[in-house]
């Protein structure tokens, strides 16, 4: 199937995964305020593995146009910038990676 369009994100925009509920079907919704898209599990034989491998390069670009798109070296998508993970700053000195003093 082919569909063309553009869509830009507004305020509230934001990825979902998504279920049907009593099958093992998954997608991913992108929510875009206003309009959504949903990429879907392929039902045929090697679908899985082929939405698995096209949200692997999606996450690639992803994680390059937003580095493009935010430079700044306090990114947390940025080599040595914050993560999650590490870098108290982004949660506050009580948050995920402070260290007790």
């Amino acid at each position: 199937m082919e569909i063309e369009g553009l869509l830009t994100p507004g305020p509230n925009a934001r990825p979902e995964v998504v279920t049907k509920p009593g099958t093992d079907w998954y997608g991913l919704r992108l929510v875009m305020d206003p309009g959504e898209v949903v990429l879907g599990l392929p039902e045929d034989e090697d679908g899985r593995a082929r939405l698995a491998t096209f949200l692997t390069e999606l996450g690639r670009a992803s994680y390059f146009l937003a580095g493009v798109l935010d430079p700044s070296p306090n990114h947390l998508l940025m080599p040595g910038g914050g993560t999650v993970l590490s870098d108290a700053t982004f949660f506050g000195e009580s948050g995920p990676g402070s260290r007790p003093r």
